[in-house]
């Protein structure tokens, strides 16, 4: 069953990856920029065609931990939002990914729920992002449920609102 379950999963992935293609794209392929949110991060997004990308983050939630981890993303055209202009410059998209958080509390500080210094955890990054026409930026926010898988089972959600230079 579980296999049966894992199969179903990456047939969806797959079929979303033959299906996206998003009409507004970025002046380049490749960027690099910030997020403000939990956690705040420097981030960089390679595009690898007009549908999909990956993106990586390297960030910090104060007083907690280190975070690194990267997504794959599928986009897709926001038409059900109407035909203005500013819809015409944006993408939506979904992705999977995963990553690492490094505990940066002593180990007498942290919480009963927080019974490790390294933590692997996988996301489902959702969000929209904005390109200004005859700039090379985006503007994105970004919410990402996920759950950690090591050590222990336990959710947690990335909530950010970011910016990338094109270059």
């Amino acid at each position: 069953m579980k296999q049966l379950k894992i199969t179903c999963l990456l047939l969806g992935f797959f079929c979303l990856s033959q299906l996206s293609h998003a009409s507004a794209y970025p002046p380049t392929q490749t960027a690099a920029g910030f997020v403000l949110g939990e956690p705040t991060a420097f981030t960089g997004k390679y595009w690898l065609d007009p549908g999909n990308a990956i993106d990586a983050q390297l960030g910090y939630s104060f007083g907690k931990y280190f975070v690194l981890y990267g997504d794959y993303l599928w986009h897709f055209d926001p038409d059900f939002l109407g035909d203005s202009e500013f819809v015409k410059q944006m993408v939506v998209y979904l992705g999977a990914g995963g990553g690492f958080r490094f505990s940066t509390q002593a180990e007498g500080k942290r919480k009963a729920d927080d019974d490790g210094s390294v933590e692997f955890f996988a996301r489902v990054p959702a969000g929209a992002e904005w390109f200004p026409s005859q700039t090379p930026l985006g503007v994105y926010f970004e919410v990402a449920p996920g759950f950690r898988l090591v050590p222990g089972l336990r959710g947690l959600l990335n909530v950010g609102l970011g910016a990338r230079y094109y270059f």
